[in-house]
């Protein structure tokens, strides 16, 4: 969560610079399955010649599953939870957030296509800002849970992360965060 923390103070240093700065180009540049692109933020073309490029629907990344307007990615090597999310906002995503039985079901899937079982794995809830108040890493509404019966508890004070499938309910359970485990991403389809 400190990785996120540092992240999200990061940006809002960026975005309280001096709007009067000369710096005319900022290079952002994401390392992904050993390729590395580059954004030039105020790359715009101002050619009023060029012809119209056809609108392309977004679409999920290859390796990425779709469900009602999201995209969903299981990552099986194992980190903490902090370590998780900051690979998946290396992705484009965050950790992914459950909205929905239907969602969740979904989620599910995805792991159990990548393992043929359904493993503890990470996503994107926390309750590490205040306890007992869940949020989404992303910053979407906590509005569904499928808890453990007895869940969360915070087991001796150490337990501030969400895995799903806990026990052969699939259930959630409050766990610690420093613990390794897979994750699922979730990010929005991108455009070509």
């Amino acid at each position: 969560m400190l990785t996120v923390s540092l992240l999200v103070c990061a940006v809002m240093a960026l975005a309280s610079a001096d709007d009067n700065s000369t710096t005319s180009l900022v290079d952002v540049s994401v390392a992904e399955d050993n390729s590395t692109t580059s954004l030039d933020v105020n790359a715009a073309e101002d050619d009023s010649t060029t012809s119209k490029k056809e609108e392309v629907a977004p679409s999920c990344e290859i390796g990425w599953s779709e469900f009602n307007g999201r995209c969903f990615l299981f990552v099986s090597t194992e980190m903490s939870w902090a370590d998780a999310e900051k690979n998946c906002l290396l992705k484009k995503g965050h950790l992914a957030s459950v909205h929905n039985e239907e969602e969740y079901k979904h989620i599910q899937a995805v792991v159990n296509a990548h393992t043929g079982g359904h493993p503890t794995t990470w996503v994107g809830g926390s309750d590490c800002q205040k306890e007992g108040i869940w949020l989404w890493s992303d910053g979407s509404g906590f509005e569904f849970d499928s808890w453990c019966e007895g869940q969360p508890d915070n087991y001796v004070g150490a337990e501030s992360c969400l895995q799903i499938n806990a026990n052969e309910s699939h259930c959630w359970n409050d766990f610690p965060c420093s613990t390794v485990l897979p994750s699922v991403c979730a990010s929005v389809p991108q455009s070509s």
